[in-house]
């Protein structure tokens, strides 16, 4: 309890973690601990009361003098921030909780050009083992990947109802031994096809599609899959009503499609015996502006929420539909296992705005986002939007639980814009091939060619192709860059280098060779690093793609014999002018233009005064000429006036 004299009422109060990020304070004014400490020898210590993950320490106490040179280049960098919180998937099979949701849409077909180059797709249900050289240990580990960039789920789409009898429990295998929660998606235009869902009622077609998953590795005793945390019955059915089967055309369609889905897949657990378990049930909205079907509500993705509540609280807004399973059971289902959802490419703080200021009437039922797109973000607003997900989510009492980046891998298949949200692209090396592929509507079973993936998205422009980057800087993971990757894919083909120079004084127990040692391991690289784009800023211009120490090289400054780089003598003096000519001669082309503009203006002006200079000179001549001349007759001819 606290108080005074002055304050009487005494009362005790929380005790936070303490962080040295001062996000509210610009560029390197937050710095402002880390100036304490390496003024005074110290360091910004991870102690059990910091909620920083990285401690930054500080150049120690120095006496001697020497001179280090540093090159730095663009390539693809490990990123060494890891977001308070944030816990790396452990890898023994332990799951991780469903909050706060880090996930990675996966859709990864192995086409490189649009419509798969017209020889029709392969099937899009990524979970069968026909695409393990994709996802797979032994292929190119894609589920691995996305563990090692900090994910803990992953969203998928047709999992259930595309008639894909192989086997789908490998996929589950894997998931569970590295860590990542599975979003299993059912084939949502299952509920426009003519032979399935009648008048949009997809009770049989949703609990067939459950039952045949069961037989195909979704069920595990009389549980699910361990790796199965989530069943999204239906990707965006807003759209339904623009469907021709949707007549008369209206809400009610999305709404009985939806109820009549859980209904079924509610229907399939009880007859398999299955037990809920821990996983969820969702819808993904999409974030178009719409009325929900009562009316009641409107607003992007909110309008589906009220959906679900209406048609719960009374069937006739889904075209009186009648449910298999009693109403109380499914109101059940909604009340401990629903999660809202919705998919959006905006902003998330416009996104958590717009949410959350009507989201008490749907409380406490979480919500989370099913995608975000991120499309036309640079590398800092996707991971500051990524960072505020998850801080949200990690908010004592917040509904919101998390989100799923859009994409894993580049839909070129798609083209257009579609091309803005992977995270990899495809490169020219051929892994292997997948086994395979088709499905009720691709009968054509034939394999295709398994890529290789890289981070190299140079059809999107500067700090836009940095979305691995991104994610791995937000999640604290790393951009993988191994086993299933593109040779020298982390190396950009535009290679620029800076020279830095810096005095650094060592103290008496510290040696060249212990100086030398340090600033070329890795822990001193992602210091610099780290601190460049702190003071730089991650957006800045000066920036021109990801940084990595290069090289270093120390030299004695007290004892010039020992080494190329001691001030004072002739080498280094030459060295001077030539580092001197050398920042000049590495100046962005954008300089020498306005540097150019800027003397071409001069130059005119320069001209432009000497040449009406001239003129004025030329004009005032010819007047006064004129003025002589014009005397002279009048004093030659006599008057003609009396």
């Amino acid at each position: 309890p606290l108080c005074d004299k002055y304050n009487q009422n005494c009362r005790a109060w929380p005790i936070w973690c303490l962080s040295s990020e001062l996000s509210f304070l610009p560029g390197a004014l937050a710095l402002r601990a880390q100036a304490v400490a390496g003024a005074w020898g110290g360091s910004v210590s991870l102690g059990p009361a910091s909620c920083d993950s990285e401690p930054w320490t500080p150049p120690g106490k120095t006496t001697m003098a020497t001179t280090t040179v540093a090159t730095t280049f663009a390539t693809a960098t490990r990123a060494t921030t890891r977001p308070h919180g944030t816990t790396r998937p452990r890898g023994n099979g332990e799951m991780p909780p469903l909050s706060p949701i880090r996930g990675i849409a996966y859709g990864a077909l192995p086409c490189t050009t649009h419509a798969c180059g017209g020889r029709g797709l392969p099937s899009e249900d990524m979970l069968q083992d026909s695409y393990e050289m994709q996802w797979g240990p032994e292929g190119r580990d894609d589920l691995n990947s996305m563990a090692a960039l900090g994910a803990t789920a992953v969203r998928l789409y047709h999992s259930f109802g595309l008639g894909v009898d192989r086997d789908h429990q490998g996929f589950l295998d894997h998931a569970q031994s590295v860590g990542m929660n599975v979003f299993a998606g059912y084939h949502t235009e299952n509920a426009n096809d003519p032979a399935e869902c009648p008048e949009y009622d997809c009770f049989d077609t949703w609990k067939a599609a459950t039952l045949q998953g069961f037989k195909l590795g979704f069920q595990r005793g009389s549980e699910w899959h361990p790796a199965v945390a989530m069943l999204i019955l239906l990707n965006e059915p807003d759209f339904f009503e623009s469907a021709p089967k949707c007549v008369p055309s209206g809400a009610w369609c999305r709404t009985k499609a939806m109820l009549s889905a859980l209904d079924g897949v509610l229907a399939a657990e009880k007859e398999a015996g299955v037990s809920a378990g821990r996983v969820k049930l969702t819808v993904t909205w999409s974030f178009a502006m719409r009325a929900s079907v009562d009316g009641k509500v409107n607003g992007p993705g909110i309008f589906g929420f009220q959906d679900i509540v209406a048609a719960l609280d009374d069937p006739t807004w889904a075209k009186d539909y009648e449910s298999r399973t009693p109403m109380h059971e499914m109101r059940e289902a909604f009340r401990t296992r629903w999660v809202h959802g919705l998919n959006t490419q905006s902003p998330w703080d416009f996104v958590n705005e717009l949410i959350t200021k009507d989201y008490a009437q749907f409380a406490p039922i979480p919500w989370f986002i099913g995608e975000y797109g991120g499309n036309g973000q640079p590398e800092a607003q996707i991971r500051k939007d990524l960072e505020g997900m998850q801080s949200t989510a990690e908010m004592e009492g917040s509904n919101f639980i998390g989100g799923a980046m859009f994409q894993f891998q580049t839909t070129y298949w798609k083209g257009g814009s579609e091309m803005n949200f992977g995270l990899f692209g495809l490169g020219d090396v051929l892994l292997g091939e997948t086994g395979p592929l088709c499905d009720k509507y691709n009968p054509d079973c034939r394999t295709w060619p398994v890529h290789c993936l890289n981070t190299d998205l140079n059809f999107l422009p500067g700090a836009l192709a940095l979305r691995a980057q991104a994610v791995a800087g937000a999640w604290g993971g790393v951009v993988p860059d191994g086993k299933g990757f593109c040779s020298g894919s982390r190396r950009l083909s535009n290679v620029h280098s800076a020279r830095l120079i810096a005095h650094v004084r060592l103290g008496n127990d510290l040696t060249i060779e212990d100086a030398a040692a340090r600033l070329s391991n890795d822990s001193f690289s992602s210091d610099l690093v780290a601190r460049t784009i702190a003071v730089v800023g991650s957006g800045s211009p000066a920036i021109d793609g990801p940084m990595s120490l290069h090289a270093s090289s120390v030299a004695d400054q007290d004892h010039p014999s020992t080494g190329s780089g001691a001030q004072g003598t002739p080498e280094a003096q030459a060295a001077d002018g030539q580092s001197d000519w050398t920042s000049i001669a590495t100046w962005p082309w954008w300089s020498w233009i306005l540097l150019g503009g800027v003397a071409g203006l001069l130059l005119i002006g320069i001209v432009a005064t000497v040449v009406l200079r001239t003129i004025a000179k030329r004009k005032a001549r010819a007047l006064s000429s004129n003025r002589q001349e014009s005397m002279s007759d009048e004093q030659k001819e006599p008057s003609s006036q009396v």
